[in-house]
């Protein structure tokens, strides 16, 4: 990992660049509800050629990159994930990238960007809500949540659940999705999770599969690196319990001896918190809280 690279925060009236940097969404007009529910908080919206339109990965990849280097573009929030965004994350121009840092934001297939974002130049990546995922469903939560973030907020959240294993450490925050997490090892695009509060979710995964990739995690030594593991909702297929996906992190993760938490709010739900890859934060799984040590941004 590079030095740590913090976008500037954002002021009222900002421009979202918009667009499909993965899959498109299942009812296009997702984007303009969430366009609308943007404007409706201030802000102004720019819509990329491939919010709603199919694009191959040259495009998806060429349409990132003139949103970063377009100087009217604030920050860059995707429609959706979905599938796709490893097919051209060697088509990106890193170098480029770097001179004109600015905040990306989304989840799931958006990770593998973020992440690669992260590893190839140390811009902090905001692990966050989509504008057909989370805006054009009217969440405020997911929106209020996020600008805390862009404006230097330290943020702290908390989960009911029980911890897994107690304890308190601080770290950087690493992760995403754990299954597109798991594409990028042994691949450019790897990452370390020495001293790190490694952060993961996912959705529609057997308990075996759960299994399978932490043991992978073990294997690489990736996971004896860690200080502490924050891990979101587990959102089961049809025919397996939470509970049951619970009792493999339970099981694959106290062998480890630090603080492992479960049900955080974000990923692959509606009302969602935003984390920003790289930043310290302090995980105190005895009270299920995770907390930011510092900003995310430069403040402006």
């Amino acid at each position: 990992m590079r030095n740590l690279i913090k976008p500037k925060g954002l002021k009222s009236g900002a421009v979202i660049g918009i667009s499909s940097f993965a899959s498109l969404p299942k009812e296009l007009d997702a984007v303009d509800r969430g366009v609308e529910f943007l404007e409706k908080h201030g802000l102004r919206v720019k819509i990329g050629r491939c919010a709603k339109r199919p694009c191959s990965d040259e495009e998806k990849a060429a349409e990132l990159m003139r949103m970063f280097t377009d100087n009217e573009i604030d920050a860059i929030i995707s429609v959706r994930g979905g599938y796709g965004t490893l097919r051209y994350i060697d088509k990106l121009d890193y170098k480029v990238i770097k001179e004109h840092p600015k905040p990306l934001i989304g989840f799931s297939d958006i990770g593998s960007l973020l992440m690669a974002i992260y590893v190839k130049t140390g811009l902090v990546g905001f692990y966050g809500p989509m504008v057909a995922s989370n805006f054009a469903k009217g969440s405020e939560f997911s929106f209020r949540n996020l600008f805390k973030v862009l404006n230097g907020e330290k943020i702290a959240v908390r989960t009911e659940h029980e911890p897994i294993f107690g304890g308190i450490a601080k770290g950087r925050l690493v992760g995403g999705c754990l299954s597109i997490l798991m594409t990028l090892i042994c691949t450019d695009f790897d990452f370390s999770l020495k001293d790190s509060i490694l952060f993961f979710e996912d959705v529609n995964e057997e308990g075996y599969r759960i299994d399978r990739m932490l043991t992978h995690l073990m294997l690489t030594g990736k996971l004896e690196e860690v200080k502490g593991i924050a891990v979101g909702r587990l959102t089961p297929p049809k025919g397996t319990s939470e509970d049951s996906l619970v009792d493999v992190l339970a099981e694959r993760l106290r062998r480890l001896g630090v603080p492992v938490a479960y049900g955080f709010q974000f990923g692959h739900m509606t009302d969602i918190i935003t984390l920003p890859i790289g930043v310290e934060a302090e995980l105190d799984a005895d009270s299920g809280t995770l907390k930011l040590l510092e900003p995310a941004v430069e403040r402006t």
